[in-house]
């Protein structure tokens, strides 16, 4: 009875082991999380699992003393990290950024990924596309521009929020999409990316807004960012509940050669059952 036991426990140690082999490691997510409690600034949040004091989203600004109002608010109870440049003198830019690893960015270039952002605009009239925004650029070093993935924000003449993905570098030309009577509330923008077309689509609040984003013309750089961009623009303010890049690949099957591993120490196991248990007989007899 002992032998079975440890026969058993032998066989389902091993394949799983084996099974866990054709595995691929968890997939990266990179994020900043609003939280009520103590002030979470986004230059020193990253979810990555390894990454030392999670210290990985830096202040990003052309300026490099930034006056803007940042920090962390709460709008109706729901947590957020403001950006305001209302009133703010001289040039305005705030934002924070992450690089990406070798890893992440040939994720970024070859698998499925989604950003995902909610994010609140005042109920105000005309705020300038682009002045907030979040953009995921994959390049790949000198000589390879990559593929710059960027979701504006804005409001229209009625104070509602207006999104646009750029197809021109540097430019607010591209799909738009506007939320009807969805002033003044937290939205959740989903941008969902199929390698296979090599586009992206975007969900607004859960529904399909905007089909085959192919993205614009980059930089050789690989980072993700979000913040204010208002240089230029005009006052911006905006409050932001999350910014999420995370890979989405489905997880792989496991390999044949470790399909074929488990087959075989079945096969071995069960024939080395069966002698223990033919010498067991003749030991009684």
């Amino acid at each position: 009875m002992r032998r079975r036991v440890q026969w058993q426990m032998w066989f389902v140690v091993t394949v799983t082991a084996l099974l866990l082999a054709g595995q691929a490691d968890a997939d990266p997510t990179i994020e900043y999380v609003a939280d009520p409690g103590p002030a979470q600034n986004p230059t020193a949040f990253d979810s990555r699992p390894g990454t030392s004091g999670n210290q990985h989203w830096t202040l990003f600004s052309v300026d490099p003393n930034p006056q803007v109002a940042a920090g962390p608010v709460s709008i109706g109870g729901v947590p957020a990290w403001q950006i305001d440049t209302a009133g703010t003198p001289g040039v305005r830019e705030v934002q924070y950024l992450t690089l990406l690893s070798p890893a992440e960015r040939a994720l970024a270039r070859t698998s499925a990924w989604r950003i995902s952002v909610i994010v609140r605009l005042p109920d105000q009239a005309n705020l300038p596309l682009g002045g907030i925004w979040v953009d995921l650029l994959v390049g790949d070093g000198p000589g390879n521009l990559g593929t710059d993935f960027q979701m504006l924000f804005g409001t229209d003449a009625s104070g509602d929020p207006v999104v646009v993905l750029p197809t021109v570098a540097n430019t607010t030309v591209g799909q738009m999409f506007t939320i009807v009577g969805g002033a003044d509330a937290f939205h959740r923008y989903d941008l969902v990316f199929d390698p296979a077309g090599v586009t992206a689509d975007l969900f607004v609040d859960g529904a399909l807004a905007l089909a085959a984003y192919g993205g614009s013309g980059g930089q050789p750089l690989a980072r993700f960012l979000f913040g204010d961009n208002s240089v230029g623009l005009g006052d911006t303010v905006a409050q932001f509940n999350l910014v999420r890049w995370e890979s989405i690949a489905p997880v792989p099957e496991p390999s044949p050669f470790a399909l074929v591993a488990v087959c075989c120490s079945l096969a071995w196991a069960t024939r080395r059952k069966r002698l223990r248990d033919l010498a067991d007989r003749r030991d009684v007899m």
